[in-house]
């Protein structure tokens, strides 16, 4: 993204923070990204809350968090350990006898789509498939149930296959990498309230792919001064880039609060 571009978003958020009346479920954005989000929160007694959130990654693996829920403001950095889901082994690759056939998702099978076959990742996950052989690597939607053949780890679309150059052997050995969540990142923060003591949080932020279009979140975060536990849980639903929906619930200060939120990251 231009950096003209990201300068709008911050000006932006700015203006968010400024015109409306903490804690919340943080998302990793990677070097060069920017998101920001608004929503509300249902609290205790029915309470309706502004929730605003904008982050930017700084570094390869760090971005800076910022967050406003009501009154209560929170600064925070998170650093990636990536998605703990990483897989080397034998590729192979399927064309023509089961092009517009229905796959394990129901989805019809299309040869010259980036689809994959996968085991075990849940339909809809992005992964980065790399042929060891010669350093190429694709980009796949895994749509598919496979391969059953023992000591391959996944099936490629025929169109996904000829990228890294496996049709004309027909098996390579890759690597698998999942592109689409941000996997386990680790947190220290600030928290500003005018209600309650101002606190250092320290904890970790975990996404991770469920079904097509719709990752999970947690968040857990421990008060060292007041030795108190603070949890959260939601899913993340994409609608169409940059656009994703935000819907959980978090606990502070032994108060459930269901939350809704737009969310745009770039």
């Amino acid at each position: 993204m231009k950096i003209k571009n990201r300068l709008i978003i911050i000006f932006l958020f700015s203006l968010f923070l400024i015109s409306c009346p903490a804690f919340g479920l943080d998302s990793f954005y990677p070097k060069g990204n920017v998101g920001f989000s608004f929503g509300y929160g249902i609290g205790e007694n029915f309470e309706v809350v502004d929730r605003l959130e904008f982050g930017i990654g700084l570094a390869k693996d760090f971005s800076l968090n910022i967050s406003k829920y009501g009154t209560d403001i929170d600064v925070g950095f998170l650093y990636n350990l990536g998605f703990p889901f990483k897989q080397k082994g034998i590729a192979s690759w399927y064309g023509k006898e089961n092009h517009k056939k229905l796959t394990a998702s129901g989805e019809p099978y299309n040869m010259y789509a980036y689809t994959a076959a996968h085991k075990t990742l849940p339909f809809g996950t992005i992964v980065r498939v790399t042929n060891l052989k010669n350093g190429k690597s694709v980009i796949v939607r895994i749509n598919d149930r496979g391969p059953f053949v023992k000591g391959r780890i996944i099936d490629l679309s025929y169109a996904s296959a000829k990228k890294i150059g496996l049709v004309e052997k027909g098996t390579a050995p890759v690597s698998i990498e999942v592109l689409d969540v941000s996997g386990l990142s680790l947190g220290i923060g600030y928290g500003i309230s005018p209600y309650a003591n101002s606190e250092l949080h320290i904890g970790g932020v975990f996404e991770f792919p469920l079904v097509k279009n719709i990752s999970g979140i947690f968040e857990l975060r421990y008060l060292p001064l007041s030795t108190e536990f603070l949890y959260g849980g939601g899913v993340l639903i994409s609608i169409n880039r940059p656009l994703k929906i935000k819907i959980g619930i978090d606990n502070s200060f032994s108060s459930s609060n269901f939350f809704l939120e737009i969310m745009f990251k770039f």
